[in-house]
């Protein structure tokens, strides 16, 4: 009788734990469908889309216009693809729009090594969302438009489908034929298909297929250098190389011309004016990567990193980006009182028309890491050797340090740190 009520518990036992194993596999499937269900929803992707407005074609950029309109999700950028008559490409603008908010797009010439602008007959548009948990995707909604020389003349709205797997979406493949690209080359765009939670992606790569050295490139086949070139496009496509870089208020860049003379191809390069910035209506002016950026209007010093070139940067009082350089260095050669270091002189500091107070200096290399605001500036006499007073009433700093002295505590804070 005891052996038959031990083996009623056993089983029992058994029972209990089969029913919390099965329990917790069903939990984990449940949680997956909601973890992807929450995702689906915070990309709102069903609702958010947008279209082209307006598209001006200049000489080196266009501008598009994109409405965003009603439906909810978080936007964070858009993807543009253009395409002209030989290649495609894509790029993307982080952005932020508000629902019916209008936006204007400079697309510019410098930002694409393959298409050419001015023969662009094909643009889309795509709206890139973020998710709760931090990554960013693709939404449903793809705009296609037709362009005709300088002229928008419409398009058509295309909703991505719906994929478990990226074999729903279709087949990597080579799309087209191949043709002559950047540096005389032969070039071919490969599409490639993801499923991006349960959105199919779309991606289309340029992708240069073979070196045709000093022959050259001719209907998407390396010249034979036996048959000699035909047109100076067999040997190479004009165009820049290597990387610009601003000389003054201006982008400049390295252009090499192709030619074909007597059946022998050969190319020269210069370096030549890309772009001028200070032409433009409003002036702008020669920033990151050598591009012309506007001069843009500001609330606060971060608005401004990246927009003065190489040159630190600032927001000034009338909301501008403008540069801003070390106001004064040099060494410090007595502080006080000792051990606490309120105070500092130094022979380097300018004389007393100088106005660094509320200015604040920086001290690399030491250890006193903060930038500290200069409370007082003063010239006691001839003889002497100015000195500053802290806004605070300790330092860590000693005779002998380098100092550095700025505008902004924020330039300060980025120089030293």
């Amino acid at each position: 009788m005891e052996k038959k009520g031990l083996s009623t518990i056993v089983t029992t036992l058994l029972i209990i734990l089969l029913v919390l194993v099965a329990a917790g596999m069903v939990w984990s499937v449940v949680k997956n469908i909601i973890s992807e269900g929450a995702e689906g929803i915070s990309l709102g992707r069903t609702t958010l889309g947008l279209e082209i407005i307006s598209l001006e074609i200049k000489d080196s950029s266009i501008d598009v216009r994109i409405k965003r309109n009603i439906g909810e999700g978080d936007l964070i950028g858009v993807r543009f693809s253009l395409k002209d008559n030989e290649s495609s490409e894509i790029i993307e603008k982080p952005t932020t729009m508000q629902e019916l908010e209008e936006r204007t797009f400079t697309l510019r010439q410098a930002e694409f090594s393959l298409v050419n602008l001015r023969n662009l007959t094909e643009i889309s548009i795509a709206p890139i969302l973020g998710t709760g948990s931090g990554k960013q995707t693709i939404g449903d909604l793809v705009v296609f438009y037709e362009v005709s020389g300088s002229e928008f003349v419409g398009g058509e709205d295309i909703v991505e489908s719906e994929c478990n797997s990226s074999d729903d979406c279709g087949i990597n493949d080579w799309d087209g034929l191949s043709y002559c690209g950047v540096g005389g080359n032969v070039w071919r765009n490969f599409t490639e298909y993801a499923c991006e939670i349960n959105i199919c992606i779309k991606d289309i790569t340029a992708i240069e297929t073979e070196l045709c050295d000093s022959d050259g490139c001719n209907g998407g086949e390396c010249v034979n250098e036996s048959l000699g070139c035909i047109t100076n496009d067999s040997c190479g496509i004009d165009g820049f190389i290597d990387t610009p870089v601003c000389v003054g208020n201006e982008s400049w860049q390295n252009y090499t011309i192709y030619s074909c003379n007597t059946g022998v191809c050969s190319n020269s390069t210069s370096f030549i004016l890309k772009e001028n910035c200070s032409v433009a209506v409003p002036p702008e002016m020669c920033g990151v990567d050598a591009k012309c950026v506007a001069y843009s209007e500001c609330s606060e010093h971060s608005d401004c990193d990246g927009r003065c070139g190489s040159t630190y940067c600032m927001c000034n009082s009338n909301s501008e980006c403008i540069a801003e350089f070390k106001a004064n260095t040099g060494v410090v050669d007595n502080i006080w009182p000792l051990g606490i270091g309120e105070f500092f002189d130094s022979a380097d500091l300018p004389g007393p028309d100088s106005r660094y107070q509320f200015y604040y200096v920086g001290f690399p290399g030491s250890i006193e890491t903060r930038c500290i605001e200069i409370g007082e500036y003063v010239s006691p006499s001839e003889d002497s050797d100015i000195y500053i007073r802290f806004s605070v009433s300790w330092s860590n700093i000693t005779a002998g340090n380098d100092y550095e002295i700025w505008e902004t505590f924020y330039n300060c804070n980025k120089s030293i740190s």
